[in-house]
């Protein structure tokens, strides 16, 4: 049978409230039925019935409103130049001596005063080694040289760089196959 999906879901979320009120009895006669309808499997079926349950709405409905950046422009550079003065760690590493990178680099004058303002100095603190790693991705992509970084075999100066084989016997007449 060739239901549109949208069908399915109205047929399934009609069957929904009396399933979930059903004996088991019951609830299986409701998935013959529904397996009957919608020409799906049992398991589908009521996988469907307890999703069908829970859904409000049409499913389409639902919009997920992207989140903001938590880290701003101001914080990655900083944290690019506190990476670069740490010498390039690991962002886990980073994260667990942050507390100890940041007021030595601010004593000794090496971050910029403008950009290190307390709310990105408190999220510097508080950033975890997986986000430092996502963060600073387009930095250790940009820093990293292009081309094969393959080493190449180097040509001893005494060995030709293929062997060649000496013809044998070229002493012989075309096409005689006599040994001398």
């Amino acid at each position: 049978m060739d239901l549109s999906m949208a069908t399915r879901r109205e047929i399934t979320k009609k069957y929904a409230t009396d399933y979930a009120k059903s004996s088991k009895n019951a609830k299986g006669l409701i998935l013959d039925e529904l397996v009957a309808v919608t020409g799906s499997s049992r398991a589908d079926a009521r996988r469907a019935l307890s999703m069908a349950r829970k859904r409000r709405g049409p499913a389409k409905s639902v919009v997920l409103k992207p989140r903001g950046r938590t880290y701003g422009y101001e914080t990655v550079k900083v944290l690019i130049s506190v990476w670069r003065l740490a010498g390039m760690p690991s962002g886990k590493y980073l994260a667990a001596t942050m507390r100890i990178w940041l007021p030595k680099l601010q004593a000794f004058g090496e971050l910029d005063a403008k950009r290190l303002t307390p709310a990105v100095r408190g999220q510097l603190l508080k950033i975890s080694g997986a986000t430092i790693d996502r963060l600073l991705k387009p930095t250790k992509d940009a820093d990293r040289p292009t081309g094969s970084l393959r080493p190449r075999p180097a040509r001893c100066a005494g060995t030709p760089s293929r062997s060649v084989r000496p013809a044998t016997n070229t002493n012989r007449p075309p096409g005689s196959s006599k040994r001398t």
